[in-house]
């Protein structure tokens, strides 16, 4: 599946069996996709639980009534009841809320760089894949399960975004002390540093950030050869997370279009698509808003006769009484109008 990419150092996709496998014969990084991920997180975990405490908040309600109506049939439910019943939907909505920061330590994985704001390594990305299961822990358990399973199995794809650095030349002038690590660290640093200084608000601050990036400039300079491409390189990994396949779904949200109209659509094709696709000059929009905005132009290009007849249509139905209305939408059911 992935052997045209001969040069392939990271693949960003969905976690399906297809591309798991594939990733793992060619022995490629496999990054897991954000987007997939977030709809993960609310498909198995948010809105069970969301269901879980509105159907527990629904009979804590029922017991307030019982227990405060003045009048009405069945015994009065008592204070004990009515207390229990609210303290298990404050623990449901409790369950949501430590879900949702179980979700965001998972998700600050896919970030470039750790939460200290340094580049990743094997033990921070273990202490803080342990500190999730640990968070995980406290949910319930069918759900603390479903999160600590779906952790482990894909433990090594949270953020295989890293080998990306292994890419970046760096090239150390001679006699120098620095390795190839510390120069990275410290672009890292001077990217923070030019970082603080274009959004400072205050003069100290900005001074601050203005001196440390002067000291860094200056260090690199002295040690590195090709620091302006570092500086590129490292810019270019930190505002462009390399954890999302938004380019992919760009293309799958034409090809699924194709799959509906021809129902099989061979290699040949998508590789003309694609090629089609690659040279398609774009200007900064959304693929996907493309078939709207084409939709939009023709409703605005219709023809004065039809948008008057429209009108005047939505006004006879507006203003025929609903009887009317009811036997002239079941003749134009019966007739497969809509």
């Amino acid at each position: 599946m992935l052997e045209p990419w001969t040069a392939l150092r990271l693949l960003v996709s969905d976690l399906g069996t297809d591309l798991v496998g594939s990733a793992a014969l060619r022995k490629v990084s496999h990054q897991a996709d954000f987007f997939h991920e977030r709809a993960w997180w609310t498909e198995k975990v948010f809105e069970p639980l969301s269901c879980r405490e509105a159907r527990r908040a629904h009979f804590a309600h029922a017991c307030w009534d019982r227990a405060t109506r003045p009048i009405g049939p069945g015994r009065r439910m008592s204070a004990e009841k009515v207390a229990l019943a609210d303290a298990r939907r404050s623990a449901a909505e409790e369950d949501f809320f430590q879900a949702v920061r179980v979700e965001a330590l998972a998700m600050s994985l896919l970030a470039p760089l750790s939460p200290e704001g340094r580049r990743w390594t094997d033990a921070r990305t273990a202490d803080l894949l342990a500190e999730t299961e640990c968070e995980a822990a406290r949910l319930p358990s069918f759900y603390a399960a479903r999160v600590w399973r779906h952790l482990h199995r894909h433990r090594t794809r949270w953020n295989a975004h890293r080998v990306m650095w292994s890419g970046i030349e760096v090239r150390v002038r001679p006699g120098s002390d620095w390795g190839r690590e510390r120069v990275l660290d410290a672009a890292v640093s001077l990217h923070h540093a030019a970082r603080r200084l274009a959004c400072a608000q205050e003069w100290p601050a900005a001074r601050a950030a203005q001196r440390e990036q002067a000291d860094l400039q200056a260090a690199l300079a002295d040690v590195c050869e090709n620091l302006d491409d570092v500086r590129v390189a490292v810019a270019s990994l930190l505002d462009h997370p390399r954890r999302s396949s938004s380019l992919v779904e760009a293309l799958n949200s034409r090809l699924r279009v194709l799959q509906m109209t021809d129902r099989n659509v061979p290699d040949s094709r998508l590789a003309l698509m694609a090629l089609a696709w690659n040279l398609t000059a774009r200007r900064g929009t959304a693929p996907r808003a493309e078939p709207l905005r084409a939709t939009q132009h023709r409703l605005r290009r219709r023809p004065p006769a039809l948008v008057r007849g429209a009108a005047r249509r939505d006004e006879r139905e507006l203003t025929c009484p609903p009887i009317m209305r009811r036997a002239r939408l079941h003749r134009r059911e019966r007739r497969g109008v809509s």
